[in-house]
């Protein structure tokens, strides 16, 4: 089995934008380049949860952070495995991102 045209090796993104990220002086800046930025807020102000939209409609790509892990998810609407099976998200490691992201959650809640 093999990768079809529209297809993405989910994990292989996953760690190419894990650089990006990482490689970034002012990642808030990246974040406000991006599609969208959602944030919600626990009722009790301790945690939250955020999505950010990166593309939309083909692929619909967009990673999911939650305060209270340390990773977050990639999805890719046309991701897939190495060998061409599909699979739909992944682990994105970034620290910074998630960090920028509670900043943003903490003054948001203010």
């Amino acid at each position: 089995m093999q990768l079809q045209d529209h297809q993405v090796e989910i994990r292989q993104y996953a760690r190419d934008l894990e650089k990006e990220i990482d490689g970034k002086l002012d990642l808030y800046d990246w974040i406000g380049e991006q599609l969208e930025l959602k944030i919600w807020r626990a009722d009790d102000g301790i945690g939250w949860k955020a999505e950010i939209l990166l593309t939309f409609g083909g692929p619909t790509v967009y990673i999911d952070l939650d305060s209270r892990y340390e990773t977050s998810t990639l999805w890719h609407s046309w991701g897939a495995k190495a060998n061409g099976e599909a699979e739909e998200n992944t682990e994105l490691h970034s620290r910074a991102l998630h960090e920028a992201v509670n900043d943003m959650a903490e003054v948001g809640a203010e």
